[in-house]
């Protein structure tokens, strides 16, 4: 019964097991199937049951399988650009096209704005599939005019994507070149010649200093992998910064060699001496110098650029908020924290660890090297200062700028750089006699207006008194200009005790007809003067052509002069 119960048992998987076609012998049941499905399975999979490995080892061994043929490479090659050891490399390849030779890259190059003569025989680049591509190569200092001009041919088919990443690299470079965003250090070359062990080859290299964060990490995380062709592993951001330095140091020293300068000491010895030669020679030329001294100036110059050279990830934030009641403007200074919070920089400082606060106490001080009044005293709190009226319009329009080349991020009130413009205004309030119309008399009282804010005399004394008065005009802040508050006072003072005017009166001074020191004066309030003006400007510019009640289509002129007929009607006028 065992046996019959395992047979019976076995079945169904015998079954299930089955290839079209086969029979039920027990033979076949046992053995062909079993095999025939092995050696299909190894087929498609190519994987091996343990059963059939010792049979695999007797059997013959296969031939391999014959290579796939190659794709065909009748694709279009473009213009690529590298960065091997300080020079800019042209090829010209795809993935599906054959690679041109030197020839072809030069009809490219002149195609793409630059001179091939300044190319010279590079070796090929290697690229995938064992290929090579023909390249040549030119000097940074005599293509970065050609480069600064690729940064817009993103959409160009002739040019690859490494092209236009170098056009926008070398566009930052002459950016930053042109903020001021660069230093220059002393670099230390090679050797004296003859073997003079305490002399030393240097020379003047410019740097990039104080690089947007967030622009040199996007470049980084585009950077082509054409630009790193002849290099394994390039890291973008340091490829980005190498190229970037070299963009830099290719102006700066092109622009020095044009400024006349006095002749360098022939052979520099003192330490003034090397001082002397690293002015005369910005341009980047060598020069021999003794080690010790030239060590110093290294180290001295190091230190002076140790927090704006590349890309600082830290930047301080120099905050200034509006006057209080008292008229005093509050600086002070933040640091970026995480989950975009701002905290004062005292309270970062404390919170932060050794790194940081080192970080952040160094740019504090230089921050405030660059802004006096920050600078700690009798106890005050670090970071943070009252400003007046003049202090703080000097920082929203010359400090801050100068804070923002700096590598700080300035945060100042809306400002209007145009002066205030000066007025002045009449309010009226409805008296109560029961004339109506022109001869209407109204009760009225006098005030300046700089664009529009309304000034009484109290507070035209109160910012007279200011070395830089300011006031707030449709939401920006805006300098008063002291001659325009003295002639206010003397105008409101004048018509101090003309209190009552008829609405004709009133009417004549909207229209400039009485002699004012700042031209038309304004009418406000209430009253037969202030509703005629309220009226005249509701007056549409575009009066409809087809009024209601008029068959057919007036000319533009004469909607005009029916708008004016209505405005005249309803003031009662005629």
């Amino acid at each position: 019964m065992r046996a019959r119960s395992r047979e019976t048992a076995s079945e169904p998987r015998t079954r299930a097991r089955r290839m079209p076609g086969e029979r039920e012998d027990g033979e076949e049941r046992s053995g062909e199937p079993r095999t025939r499905v092995r050696a299909r399975t190894r087929e498609v999979t190519g994987a091996r049951d343990p059963e059939s490995r010792s049979e695999s080892r007797r059997e013959a061994p296969r031939s391999s399988p014959a290579p796939e043929p190659e794709r065909p490479l009748d694709g279009t090659p473009q213009l690529q650009l590298s960065w091997h050891d300080g020079r800019i490399v042209a090829w010209s390849a795809a993935a599906d096209a054959v690679a041109e030779d030197a020839a072809s890259i030069r009809e490219r190059l002149t195609a793409a704005g630059t001179d091939p003569s300044a190319w010279s025989d590079h070796d090929p680049v290697k690229l995938p599939g064992g290929r090579e591509a023909p390249a040549i190569a030119a000097p940074v200092q005599q293509t970065l005019g050609w480069l600064v001009s690729l940064a817009p041919t993103a959409t160009e088919e002739t040019l690859g994507a490494s092209v236009t990443w170098l056009g926008l690299v070398a566009s930052l470079g002459a950016r930053l070149v042109g903020a001021g965003r660069v230093v220059p250090q002393l670099d230390r070359t090679g050797g004296a010649s003859g073997g003079k062990g305490n002399r030393g080859t240097y020379r003047v290299r410019w740097y990039p200093a104080l690089v947007d964060h967030d622009e040199l990490v996007a470049l980084a995380r585009s950077m082509p992998t054409a630009v790193a062709a002849f290099g394994r592993h390039a890291d973008g951001r340091a490829v980005t910064m190498e190229l970037l330095g070299a963009f830099v140091d290719a102006v700066c020293a092109d622009a020095a060699s044009r400024v006349p300068v006095p002749a360098a000491p022939p052979d520099p010895r003192s330490a003034v001496d090397v001082a002397e030669s690293i002015l005369a020679r910005l341009d980047g030329t060598e020069f021999e110098a003794p080690t010790q001294h030239a060590g110093e100036l290294i180290r001295g110059l190091q230190r002076w650029a140790a927090t704006v050279i590349g890309s600082p990830r830290l930047r301080l934030i120099a905050q200034l908020d509006p006057p209080d009641d008292s008229g005093a403007w509050h600086l002070k200074v933040l640091v970026p924290g995480g989950q975009r919070k701002l905290e004062r920089v005292d309270a970062a400082m404390s919170n932060a660890n050794p790194d940081r606060r080192e970080h952040i106490k160094g740019e504090l001080e230089r921050l405030e090297a660059l802004v006096p009044r920050l600078q700690p005293r009798n106890g005050r709190r670090r970071g943070e200062v009252l400003l007046g009226q003049q202090e703080a319009w000097e920082l929203m329009t010359e400090t801050g700028p100068m804070l923002v080349a700096a590598g700080f991020e300035v945060r100042v009130p809306p400002l209007k750089r145009k002066k205030a413009r000066p007025g002045l205004r009449i309010t009226a309030s409805e008296g109560h006699e029961t004339v109506v119309g022109a001869q209407q008399l109204s009760s009225v009282q006098w005030s300046a207006v700089f664009d529009d804010v309304e000034l009484t005399a109290e507070d035209i004394q109160r910012l007279a008194a200011e070395s830089r008065p300011l006031v707030k005009s449709h939401g920006r802040w805006v300098e008063v200009d002291h001659a325009d508050l003295e002639a206010a006072a003397v105008a409101l003072a004048e018509r101090e005790k003309q209190d009552q005017l008829t609405g004709a009166d009133m009417l004549r001074y909207a229209l400039g007809l009485e002699e004012s020191p700042f031209g038309t004066i304004s009418v406000a309030g209430e009253g037969w003067a202030a509703d005629l003006l309220r009226s005249a400007s509701e007056i549409p510019t575009h009066p409809p052509t087809s009024p209601e009640g008029f068959e057919g289509e007036l000319r533009g002129y004469q909607a005009d002069a029916l708008a004016w007929l209505r405005f005249l009607d309803r003031a009662g006028l005629g």
